[in-house]
């Protein structure tokens, strides 16, 4: 077989059959076609006969020689259709693709010539065959620090690789993100869950499932059989808090907080501890929560078992719907207005996604609280409102005023009233 196409059967790997036996009437054969043949228009030649030294030139005693014009054609590859250059998925990218066969994820696969990217993931549905139908979610399990469900369908036993880029930045080659590796697969549906750590975006988070025989395999390059698909998935961020406040008022300490959105939110549990004492359960009753809400909601809660000089730290907890009870970070009270004003440390620090900002307030009155680069550019105001005289807390989710994710680096928060003005500095990492 003339692979090449250069007017020659005389090159290595050109005699497809050497000496081969075949049995009277139909014989079965294969032979593999590497992958740099040439393609188009080429010719083969095939001889029978008692010699078992015959070459592609030359007489024999007996048998017969014929000759064919046959056409290679390109092989047909199942491509990903995530966004590229961000991913591989186009060919000049060394993208995903399978070499269409028998063994799918779902039922249905075809065949393109290159990868179909585009930033929704969809370009292979939208160029023909609706063939992504093999991975399934739960989207009620997609939620942060929460084990989601997913049904990945197999039309035969096979291995399973997947990955989700939960940063956001354009690989899934960052340690956590491959979800799957050689994960053993049956015919049929696979029930399958994987952790969404809490610091997965929740927008434009792009998934990688590839299956195949053999198991091995990374985001790129080719593969012999399978199949790939890709996925965007929508992320829940379970309670996304703003603000946990604590001040004194007559016989207690009166709780606040906001939330900006709550999704299966069942309700709150608070906890409270001595200055050095284990958190105990304060609530009897479950504080109901809002649900799924995309909008801000504000909730109070007065704990009246406080005695009077003692300093107690408070949590907060979310239950959802699966039962998961979620702690957020601790802030601190002292039975008694402060004696000064304060801007604490932010803590963690550094931190990722989130950090929680303490200050506290002398006297009632105005306070502005802002966050600013090291340009002097204001990021976001957090507080700009009165507060009463107390321990106050605010979280800060790493987003500027629009909504924005802000770069990692250095930025100064500030706290403004009538009678104090301090600054401190806290890094943010990705």
């Amino acid at each position: 077989m003339d692979f090449n196409a250069n007017g020659s059967w005389a090159d290595p790997g050109e005699q497809v059959f050497t000496a081969f036996a075949v049995a009277a009437g139909a014989n079965s054969l294969n032979f593999a076609i590497p992958t740099d043949a040439a393609l188009g228009v080429t010719f083969a030649r095939f001889r029978f006969g008692t010699d078992q030294t015959l070459s592609f030139t030359g007489a024999a005693g007996d048998g017969e020689v014929e000759d064919y014009q046959i056409e290679i054609l390109p092989a047909e590859y199942d491509f990903g259709d995530a966004s590229d250059p961000t991913f591989p998925t186009l060919l000049a990218s060394d993208g995903a693709r399978h070499l269409k066969g028998n063994l799918l994820l779902g039922k249905l696969i075809d065949a393109e010539p290159d990868g179909q990217q585009n930033n929704e993931a969809e370009g292979d549905d939208d160029g023909g065959l609706d063939d992504e139908d093999g991975v399934i979610f739960d989207e009620n399990t997609l939620i942060t620090k929460h084990h989601a469900s997913v049904i990945v369908t197999a039309s035969s036993p096979g291995f399973l690789n997947a990955w989700v880029d939960f940063n956001g930045n354009g690989s899934w080659a960052d340690p956590g993100e491959q979800i799957f590796i050689d994960k053993t697969l049956v015919a049929g549906e696979n029930p399958l869950t994987f952790y969404i750590p809490d610091s997965a975006l929740t927008t434009g988070v792009a998934s990688r499932f590839r299956f195949n025989s053999t198991g091995k395999l990374t985001p790129a390059g080719a593969a012999d059989d399978g199949e790939v698909e890709d996925y965007i998935i929508p992320i829940e961020v379970p309670v996304e808090l703003s603000s946990f406040t604590a001040r004194m008022v007559p016989g207690g300490v009166l709780l606040e907080w906001t939330t900006q959105s709550e999704t299966e939110n069942l309700g709150f549990h608070l906890f409270r501890a001595g200055s050095s004492d284990d958190f105990r359960q304060i609530t009897s009753q479950l504080i109901p929560g809002a649900g799924t809400t995309a909008a801000a909601h504000s909730y109070s809660y007065e704990d009246n078992g406080v005695e009077s000089g003692r300093s107690y730290r408070y949590k907060l907890a979310d239950l959802d719907h699966s039962g998961h009870l979620q702690f957020g970070a601790p802030i601190e009270v002292t039975v008694a207005a402060p004696d000064q004003f304060e801007l604490g440390q932010n803590y963690p620090n550094p931190f990722n996604p989130s950090t929680i900002i303490p200050f506290k307030i002398k006297q009632a009155g105005f306070v502005s609280l802002e966050i600013y680069n090291l340009k002097g550019q204001m990021v976001r105001a957090l507080v700009s409102r009165s507060l009463q005289a107390g321990s106050h807390a605010v979280v800060w989710d790493g987003r500027d005023a629009k909504g924005n994710a802000v770069p990692s680096g250095s930025y100064i928060y500030k706290i403004t009233t009538a009678a104090f003005e301090q600054s401190k500095r806290m890094e943010f990492i990705k």
